[in-house]
């Protein structure tokens, strides 16, 4: 199929019509997108001289609790803990404040929750929970009572639709009273993330 005209070789044919309507790019490691006009390169998806993908307006978060948050589960009560300290966040999708991700395109996202609870003295059945807009994802242990700190991760693949939203909560059972304590601080001990794949 022909990509230039063969009355004109100056002027592209339109992309409709089997062309390319593009001549030349800046870059040689651009990504070639259709803009709805036209072919253009990308400024921030490349292929770069080694041949790796970087992307880097791909949406993604990190986020940590920045200090411990006390006497939140242990007799069943359900806590949902927000991560208030961001580590990155691009595209701006990560509320520091609520610890709610909001999904800005419809795709597949790889979610991960982690906590770390102190006091624990006699929980034994313990949750970590991934509540999005569509399901609620779960991650359940037993422990023996006494055992020390719980320390769990929930990792997930979750298909979300553009303004879906994902937040982490947790609960512990077994205390006689919800003193069980999120341990947060300096190092991304209790922490929220993901990534659009």
């Amino acid at each position: 199929m022909p990509t230039i005209n063969t009355w004109n070789s100056n002027i592209p044919i339109e992309i409709a019509k089997g062309g390319t309507n593009a001549t030349s790019f800046a870059t040689n490691t651009g990504i070639v997108k259709y803009d709805g006009t036209r072919l253009v390169t990308s400024a921030t998806a490349l292929i770069d001289a080694g041949d790796i993908y970087i992307n880097t307006s791909q949406p993604a978060f990190a986020a940590r609790c920045s200090a411990p948050v006390l006497n939140v589960t242990g007799n069943g009560a359900n806590y949902s803990y927000v991560c208030n300290t961001e580590l990155f966040d691009v595209g701006g999708n990560y509320n520091a404040g609520t610890g709610v991700f909001t999904a800005p395109v419809t795709g597949v996202y790889f979610l991960t929750a982690r906590v770390i609870l102190n006091g624990c003295t006699k929980a034994t059945d313990c949750f970590l929970y991934l509540a999005t807009t569509g399901r609620t994802y779960l991650r359940y242990w037993y422990r023996i009572a006494g055992s020390g700190d719980i320390n769990e991760e929930l990792n997930f693949l979750v298909r979300m639709t553009a303004a879906d939203t994902a937040y982490p909560y947790v609960s512990t059972h077994s205390e006689t009273a919800n003193t069980d304590d999120i341990y947060g601080g300096g190092t991304a001990f209790t922490a929220f993330s993901g990534v659009l794949l």
